[in-house]
């Protein structure tokens, strides 16, 4: 009977053991240039946020930085607009702290921050 009581306890407290800190979404939502389709887009950003001068030279990173994150997924946080809006990162490291720099590339290609 004790084990019975006992046991929606145990379950409850063993759920609660995979939630950690809430996960970071660092995703922007921004309107690509109109003149650019989502795939040009796409490379554009790639190539923009791995090649971003402040933490490249000649296509290498600066010593200490790191490239974090590069990433667009076409269209808006319910999944709409796939041909005119995406979500987009771009985040370095020093390799102490992260440096996100996506509005810094969404400007920097003509895209509009939503």
């Amino acid at each position: 009977m004790q084990f019975t009581l006992l046991l929606p306890l145990f379950v409850a407290a063993l759920g609660q053991l995979g939630h950690g800190a809430p996960a970071v979404d660092d995703r922007l939502l921004v309107q690509i240039p109109s003149v650019d389709g989502m795939s040009a887009f796409t490379d554009a950003w790639a190539d923009v946020c791995t090649l971003w001068p402040p933490f490249n030279t000649n296509g290498l990173p600066n010593p200490g930085m790191s490239l974090v994150s590069s990433l667009v997924e076409p269209g808006d946080f319910s999944g709409n607009n796939a041909d005119t809006e995406a979500k987009v990162v771009c985040t370095w490291t020093d390799g102490t702290k992260l440096i996100p720099i996506t509005p810094d590339v969404a400007n920097f290609i003509g895209a509009t921050l939503l």
